[in-house]
């Protein structure tokens, strides 16, 4: 082998080297490239999952917030079927004392030695009429046969849960005005005495607007 074929061949190889290591560059390249792109990928996709735990108690919260509101309004409105319902549903008396455990009822003591209580409460309601009452007049009448003085009677009777069996009428009379009137009521052994207050109300009929308790008949009418 002549001097110039060594020196040639002796040349190549380092060429070969060269190449070697460019390839082998650009493999680690590579490779460093994917390391990069898959740590990007699970660090991006981890962080994810955060975003949605700490997103989900607020709409839990939301939600919870929402049902309250919700459960509040319904027991308002329940509430106030409730209150609609008291104020319609009609006076039931079976006692005076059924009187004294309403919520809206006044009781004061008597100004006159004969009055133990003064009862007032403004939801009694007007007994209903059977009268021809078209609102432009009404004509009070003390004829015992008259409806008018029937419905006086007994609206006092009602007011104060007398039995019709068990009444003693001891005065009805006019009360300063053409649409009031007040009567002085017992039971037949004259434990239970009262005296009651009515005004006239148009298209309804009498409606008690004072119930005295008496501890006595005399001076009562």
């Amino acid at each position: 082998m002549t001097e110039e074929n060594r020196r040639y061949r002796s040349d190549k190889k380092p060429s070969n080297k060269a190449k070697s290591d460019r390839i082998l560059n650009y493999l680690i390249g590579i490779v460093v490239v994917l390391i990069v792109v898959v740590a990007a990928f699970i660090f991006t996709g981890s962080s994810n999952p955060k975003k949605v735990a700490n997103e989900a108690p607020k709409e839990t919260v939301k939600e919870q917030v929402n049902d309250s509101k919700t459960k509040d309004e319904e027991k308002k409105t329940e509430d106030a079927k409730e209150d609609k319902v008291d104020l319609e549903k009609p006076l039931e008396i079976t006692s005076i004392d059924s009187l004294k455990e309403s919520k809206t009822v006044e009781i004061t003591k008597g100004t006159e030695q004969i009055v133990d209580e003064v009862l007032t409460d403004p939801n009694w309601q007007a007994f209903p009429t059977k009268q021809q009452d078209d609102g432009t007049g009404h004509t009070s009448s003390y004829d015992e046969k008259s409806a008018d003085w029937k419905e006086k009677l007994s609206a006092m009777a009602q007011i104060t849960a007398l039995d019709d069996n068990d009444l003693i009428i001891w005065f009805i009379k006019n009360n300063g005005g053409p649409d009031t009137a007040i009567g002085t009521i017992s039971s037949k052994d004259k434990t239970k005495k009262y005296r009651v207050s009515l005004k006239w109300e148009n298209k309804k009929g009498w409606k008690p607007v004072k119930v005295e308790v008496l501890n006595q008949i005399n001076g009562a009418y």
